[in-house]
């Protein structure tokens, strides 16, 4: 896979972006902005898998090779024991902790009707800032 990338062009382009709603021509210069982005995360995947592959390949339990510019590391993620919960009278005591987790979650059905009836949050409930953002995607074609 070849990419080539003209930087002053994804200027122009990301520059022009405020006339999307104006111009049907801003829509197929994201729409090419967009593509070019698959397509490199397309090619970091698959540096990703080689880089891997040969790093498994020279040593078993290699975790991470560097360069002037950048680091890959490899590492596991996710929990490393689980316990089976059937058999944990099977299992000595120091082989785990016991904890009782509550979690409270705001029902926000009854907090937007408690609002409404009586013009603000309820005591002990907050609404925090929320940050709001724009995703630009590209539609699938009806062939995929």
């Amino acid at each position: 896979m070849k990419i080539s990338v003209d930087l002053e062009e994804i200027k122009l382009i990301a520059g022009k972006a405020d006339k999307l709603l104006l111009e049907i021509n801003t829509e197929k210069e994201l729409a090419k902005l967009l593509n070019l982005q698959l397509q490199i995360e397309e090619a970091i995947v698959n540096a990703q898998k080689l880089i891997e592959e040969a790093g498994l390949k020279l040593n078993p339990n290699f975790k991470s090779v560097e360069g002037d510019l950048i680091k890959a590391s490899y590492r596991a993620y996710g929990q490393k024991y689980y316990l089976e919960e059937d058999k944990i009278e099977q299992l000595p005591v120091e082989m785990y902790f016991k904890e009782v987790v509550t979690k409270f979650k705001p029902n926000i059905d009854a907090i937007e009707n408690w609002m409404e009836k009586n013009g603000g949050l309820p005591y002990g409930v907050v609404a925090p800032e929320r940050i709001k953002s724009l995703k630009i995607t590209l539609k699938k074609d009806k062939g995929e």
